[in-house]
Parts: structure tokens; C-alpha cells; sequence
């Protein structure tokens, strides 16, 4: 748990490298539809764009059109400066109509990414048992944990189910053995007697 709590929201914010892919995919795509072709280092600058590029982009659907047309630019400068046409802007347009389904793919990359990461990270700390037990041992294992972290949170009382956080069940012999130790040995019936007194005198 400590590793995941750790290494996921961090994927989830950095390791962007299904979104980093499709960029340098959809540059050379688009390329390739205007007949211009790209070199080496026209292909080195798109992947390092799209690397850096990725890690900004937002998760939401089609946040990382912009990082496109950042990379595009680039490209556009550089194949400018060598004499070379250019890939319009507005060609993104090709990409925008099928985007949806593409980013439904490109997070189940980035989600597999995220989780390989979290897995070897684990077994460099010593988990050995990630990845060694069979979905039914791991459940019966997760099943233990949870109950021995219930205990330890509510000291071995009985628990409800439901609600964000556990509710303490008492017995009606706690509570009143709890409510009499606070009041004196005597309980209720001796504080009866003492306001009748006091009422009497």
C-alpha cells in the first residue's frame, strides 16, 4: 500500500508515456499525409518535445491536442530553417475526429505504465509476494489485512459496515458500567437520593 500510495498519483501527474507516444505518432502521421518527409533530427526533436511535453498535459480527454500543435511547431521551425514545407496546423483537424476513441487507448498505456512501475518498485523494497499469489490467495490476503487494520483502528470493538468511516458498536453493559464509573459507585440512584434530600431539607 505504501508503495501504491506513493508511486501512482505520481504516475498519474508524470508518467505520461502513452500520451508521449501518440504525439510523436500523430506528428509523423501527419507528415506523411502532406508528402514531406521527416529526418532524423526533425524525429528526435518531436520525441523529446513529446516527452517533455507530456508530462504537463492535463488528464483530461483531448488535453494533449495542444501539446500537438507545440510539437508541430517546432517541427514547422526547423523544416523552415532547412528550406524545407511545413505541416499545416490545421491538419490537426484529421486527428480531432478520431481522437476519442485513440485517447481511451492511450490511457490504458499510460494506466499500464503506471502499474509496471509500481510492481518493479516493489520488488526493489523487498515485497516479494507482488505478483506470487493467484487473484483467490490474493483476496483471501487483502481480506486479512483489512480486518487486522479494522481491529487495530478500533481497539477490537465491534464494527458497522457503512459510511465513510467505521461506527463503534457499545453494548448497553458497557455504556452503563461506563456511565456509573463516571458518576460514583452509587450511580443514579445515589444522585436521586441526594437532590431528594436537598429538595426535602
Amino acid at each position: 500500500e505504501r508503495i501504491t500510495n506513493f508511486v501512482l498519483p505520481l504516475g498519474a501527474t508524470v508518467n505520461m508515456n502513452g500520451t508521449a507516444l501518440y504525439e510523436c505518432v500523430v506528428v509523423v502521421f501527419l507528415a506523411q499525409v502532406y508528402g514531406i518527409n521527416l529526418g532524423i533530427t526533425e524525429q528526435v526533436l518531436a520525441m523529446i518535445l513529446a516527452l517533455l511535453t507530456s508530462v504537463g498535459v492535463a488528464g483530461v480527454p483531448a488535453a494533449s491536442l495542444v501539446a500537438i500543435l507545440i510539437v508541430l511547431q517546432a517541427v514547422n521551425s526547423r523544416l523552415s530553417s532547412i528550406g524545407l514545407p511545413t505541416i499545416p496546423e490545421s491538419s490537426i483537424v484529421l486527428i480531432v475526429m478520431v481522437d476519442r476513441p485513440l485517447d481511451m487507448l492511450r490511457t490504458a498505456v499510460n494506466v499500464l505504465g503506471d502499474t509496471v512501475t509500481a510492481v518493479m518498485i516493489a520488488r526493489t523494497e523487498g515485497e516479494r509476494m507482488v505478483l506470487s499469489l493467484r487473484p483467490k490467495e490474493m483476496e483471501v490476503l487483502v481480506a486479512e489485512k483489512d480486518a487486522e487494520a479494522k481491529e487495530a483502528l478500533t481497539g477490537g470493538k465491534d464494527v458497522e459496515e457503512g459510511g465513510g468511516f467505521p461506527q463503534i458498536v457499545l453494548s448497553s453493559s458497557s455504556v452503563e458500567d461506563s456511565f456509573s464509573s463516571s458518576i460514583g459507585p452509587g450511580g443514579l440512584k445515589d444522585e436521586n437520593e441526594k437532590d431528594s434530600r436537598k429538595e426535602g431539607g
